[in-house]
């Protein structure tokens, strides 16, 4: 049986660049499931200036009708793994209607205040296993800050009855934002920290593939809080590596975020934006 995937991007209050990339594109047939990326954007947040009622609704109306089997969460609130629990309770009461039967998953993170997550539809997919990326990001070179992955990449491994050839694997990611930008040393608007988690990322996933059967499917799914043309998207894809930027007369990072390469390399892209 064929199998349709569909994505959306969303916009909660403010707005949310996220991405769907994927390695392995299934055929187009009869059968269909959807896959959504969300920010939850302070639900059930104290400090939310939208009641949980409202914003529960908003999104229970935007998973209904775009037909969302599994969903991406970013921003789920919760200073542990048991505060992050009770706020996805609270959003299954509003989205579990109609026949939908959602299950979730998060993660054990490394935010001090939010984590993420995912939503998936029962009926159609089996939870296999779940892994996070966590420690250190590949660093720019050897003198370079070491940094750590914060709210850690969470990939999960599923099994569908609409697609019987193979597993989905789903990573979702959350890359620091530019706020407070003028903080970072390196004026980039810590384009550098989103460069590293996307290398990572990355090298994680395309390990992963290369172990695969040609029948998986490998999707990713976040908030990349910058634009397609950034350096960090570019990254992520495989259209450029974090070497591109090592030789002095390779590539740097440009005032706009994207890449000026004396150059341009011709790198393989692994991952390619739907």
């Amino acid at each position: 049986m064929g199998i349709a995937i569909r994505y959306l991007y969303c916009l909660l209050v403010i707005h949310i660049f996220s991405l769907v990339l994927i390695a392995q594109e299934p055929a187009i047939k009869e059968s269909a499931l959807t896959f959504c990326s969300q920010n939850l954007f302070n639900f059930s947040s104290k400090d939310s200036k939208i009641s949980q009622s409202s914003q529960g609704l908003d999104l229970s109306s935007r998973f209904e009708s775009q037909l969302c089997d599994l969903v991406a969460l970013q921003e789920v609130i919760g200073n542990d793994k048991k505060s992050a629990t009770q706020t996805m309770e609270k959003l299954l009461r509003f989205i579990n209607k109609n026949g939908r039967k959602y299950q979730y998953i998060i993660s054990n993170g490394s935010d001090p205040r939010i984590t993420l997550g995912y939503l998936y539809d029962s009926n159609k997919f089996e939870f296999v296993d779940s892994e996070e990326l966590s420690g250190e990001m590949p660093k720019l070179n050897l003198v370079s800050r070491g940094r750590r992955y914060i709210r850690n990449p969470l990939m999960i491994k599923l099994r569908s009855n609409l697609y019987s050839k193979g597993s989905f694997y789903v990573l979702n990611f959350h890359f620091k934002s530019k706020f407070d930008g003028w903080k970072d040393h390196t004026k980039t608007n810590f384009e550098l920290s989103r460069m590293q988690m996307a290398e990572g990322i990355r090298q994680f996933f395309s390990e992963k593939l290369k172990k695969s059967d040609a029948s998986d499917i490998f999707i990713m799914m976040g908030d990349r809080n910058t634009d397609q043309y950034a350096v960090s998207s570019k990254l992520l894809s495989g259209e450029l590596l974090m070497s591109d930027f090592i030789d002095k007369n390779g590539c740097r990072i440009a005032n706009n975020l994207s890449a000026d390469c004396k150059v341009y390399p011709k790198n393989l892209k692994i991952f390619h934006p739907l």
